[in-house]
C-alpha cells in the first residue's frame, strides 16, 4: 500500500470514530430526554433538546427574578426590624422616665401621712 492509500485508510478510520463518537452522544442524550421513546432520530433528539433547554432557561430566570425580589423583601423586613427594635427600646425609656416621674410625684402627697389600719 502507497503512502497517499494509508493516510485514506487513516483519515476515513479517524472520521469513522469521530461519527461513532457522536452517535453515541446522541444516544445518551435521547436516553436523558426519554429513556422510553421509541423515535430517538437525531433532529428529534435535537429539538426536544433545544425546547428543553429554552424551558429551563426560562425557569432560571423567573427563579433569579424571584430571588430578586425576596432579597428585596428580606431587605425591608431586617430595616422594619432594627426600627422597631429601636422604637421599643425608646417606647421603655419613655415608660421607664414616666414611672419615675409618677414616683416623684407620688413622693410628697404621701410624705407626711401616718398609715394605720383600725379594726
Amino acid at each position: 500500500m502507497d503512502c497517499s492509500a494509508a493516510r485514506k485508510t487513516q483519515k476515513a478510520d479517524r472520521e469513522k470514530l469521530r461519527r461513532d463518537r457522536i452517535n453515541e452522544q446522541f444516544v445518551e442524550l435521547g436516553n436523558i430526554l426519554d429513556p422510553d421513546r421509541p423515535k430517538n432520530d437525531k433532529a428529534t433528539i435535537l429539538c426536544d433538546t433545544i425546547q428543553l433547554l429554552k424551558d429551563l432557561i426560562s425557569q432560571v430566570s423567573k427563579l433569579k427574578d424571584e430571588y430578586a425580589m425576596l432579597n428585596e423583601e428580606s431587605r425591608e423586613l431586617t430595616l422594619e426590624k432594627t426600627d422597631l427594635r429601636e422604637e421599643k427600646a425608646s417606647l421603655k425609656s419613655d415608660i421607664d422616665n414616666l414611672n419615675n416621674q409618677y414616683q416623684q410625684q407620688l413622693r410628697p402627697c404621701f410624705h407626711g401621712l401616718q398609715w394605720s389600719i383600725q379594726l
